[in-house]
């Protein structure tokens, strides 16, 4: 299967490339991360998300260069595939880079980098995915509420995960007075959550 999937990607056919691709990343093989890191610059968007999303299964690091490039990509989709990858790869380095999408226009590229920054689980997401749930200065400018509910409701799953006190303000602004009672539960399981994380520590027990 690897012989002929690396053959597909000699093809002039978008859809054998992609074919490849995807048998490469269900395979797992990290052997070939740096070939198919070279269809991320594919003419084709749907090969340039293939290769994105194969990388993402590889657990290859060196693929997270090419990956942050293609966050900046023309094509949504494959804007949201790589932010998706860089998560499942737990690259740290891709973190403030992850950040900058969470403006991107498209709902669904900043849902991935959404759910990619709980993965990653780092404090320095604190701030502005805490923006992002009720709006917010982080850094001296202005970030508004995420317009769309559900990144909203995936930022408090993020949050909770990164388990960080300082995102406890806007958990609780969220859960008082969002408009969607789904953002509102879930940012309540957040804030619950977290609060009885850093009770205990503080006890002790």
């Amino acid at each position: 299967m690897r012989a002929q999937a690396l053959r597909d990607l000699s093809s002039t056919r978008p859809q054998t490339r992609i074919r490849g691709l995807f048998v490469l990343g269900d395979l797992q093989d990290s052997s070939s991360a740096d070939r198919v890191a070279t269809f991320l610059r594919d003419e084709n968007g749907g090969v340039r998300r293939a290769a994105a999303i194969a990388l993402g299964t590889m657990g290859n690091r060196r693929a997270g260069r090419g990956l942050v490039r293609a966050l900046r990509d023309r094509e949504p989709a494959v804007r949201a595939a790589a932010a998706a990858a860089l998560g499942n790869l737990g690259e740290p380095q891709s973190v403030r880079y992850l950040i900058l999408r969470l403006r991107d226009p498209n709902a669904a590229v900043r849902r991935a980098a959404i759910h990619s920054l709980g993965q990653l689980s780092d404090l320095r997401a604190t701030a502005a995915l805490s923006a992002r749930l009720v709006g917010g200065t982080v850094s001296g400018q202005r970030l508004a509420m995420d317009p769309d509910h559900y990144n909203r409701i995936e930022i408090a799953r993020a949050l909770r995960r990164i388990a960080d006190p300082l995102s406890l303000p806007a958990l609780d602004r969220a859960r008082r007075y969002d408009q969607n009672a789904l953002v509102r539960r879930y940012s309540l399981d957040s804030f619950r959550e977290i609060t009885a994380a850093q009770q205990t520590e503080e006890t002790g027990e």
